[in-house]
This record gives structure tokens, C-alpha cells and sequence, in this order.
């Protein structure tokens, strides 16, 4: 949802997104397909994280031993929010 308000931001600034500022979410909230342009996101295992902790609060319970730390898989949902840096001489703009 931040992502989103940075881009209602970037719009009322009488900026353009992407072409001024790329901006990523991170959630992978299904909103942001709907934004223009679309939001560059990561989406991440919601549910199995919420799985992953139950197991843990369990174990927890049961005095089992720890298992250490969990890494799951995120996946890059690719939209239009992102400025194509592969082109040559992209606009860059630094904010201080």
C-alpha cells in the first residue's frame, strides 16, 4: 500500500512513474495490477509463512528443538514501475 501512496505522490508532484521515479512493492498485494502503470512487486509466500510459524509455535510448545532460521522463495511480479536501465543513457535522478 506504500508503494501505491508513493505513487499517488509521484503523480501529484507532476512526475511520472517510471520514467522520473521507479518505485517496488513489496508484498505482492493484487491492487497493484490495477495501478497505472501496474506496480513492480515481490510477492511473497504469505501463507506458508503463516504455516511455517504455526509448526514453530507448536514445536515451540512441545520443547522441541529449534529449527534454526526458514528461508523461503519470493517471486518478482514484473509490471511497468520499474525504469528499463538496460537501454543506454538512462534518466537518473538522485534524491538527497
Amino acid at each position: 500500500m506504500m508503494a501505491l501512496g508513493a505513487m499517488m505522490a509521484v503523480r501529484e508532484a507532476g512526475l511520472n512513474c517510471p520514467a522520473d521515479v521507479s518505485i517496488i512493492g513489496f508484498d505482492g498485494i493484487p491492487s497493484g495490477e490495477f495501478a497505472r502503470p501496474g506496480l513492480t512487486t515481490i510477492a511473497k509466500p504469505g501463507r506458508e509463512i503463516g504455516v511455517r510459524a504455526v509448526e514453530q509455535l507448536f514445536d515451540e510448545i512441545e520443547h522441541r528443538p529449534e529449527h534454526g532460521r526458514i528461508y523461503m522463495p519470493c517471486r518478482l511480479i514484473e509490471r511497468g514501475s520499474l525504469a528499463d536501465l538496460s537501454v543506454p543513457n538512462p534518466k537518473r535522478v538522485a534524491v538527497g
